[in-house]
């Protein structure tokens, strides 16, 4: 029984959540290892939840799907450090990988191939 959760819960982190709207997340849509494509022509941006104990350990993926640039906006709790906010800018087919440890984000941020 315990292995039938494990795996349904898998699959739940394993689909992707598409934007094409800015949008603010929930902790809830920040589930370990998420996948979260951005969609948009004209760019949107994207803010995480602040950094908290409630959000630690979390990571999640974002890829630029879209033509236009877009960005994730880490409101509090940004890179250490008593670092406050930051923006990450992606730019089409670039993405980012966003870990929440101790309270704070931090961001390894890809670009896209040339």
């Amino acid at each position: 029984m315990i292995l039938a959760f494990q795996e349904s819960e898998r699959q739940a982190h394993a689909d992707p959540l598409v934007l094409t709207a800015n949008t603010t997340l929930t902790t809830k849509q920040c589930n370990d290892n998420r996948l979260i494509r951005l969609s948009s022509a004209g760019g949107i941006a994207v803010t995480l939840p602040a950094g908290s104990a409630a959000n630690e350990g979390r990571l999640v993926r974002f890829v630029n799907a879209g033509a236009g640039a877009c960005t994730v906006v880490v409101t509090a709790g940004y890179g250490g450090a008593g670092s406050g906010s930051d923006t990450i800018t992606l730019a089409q087919g670039e993405m980012s990988e966003v870990l929440c440890e101790n309270s704070t984000w931090y961001a390894n941020h890809h670009t896209a191939a040339a």
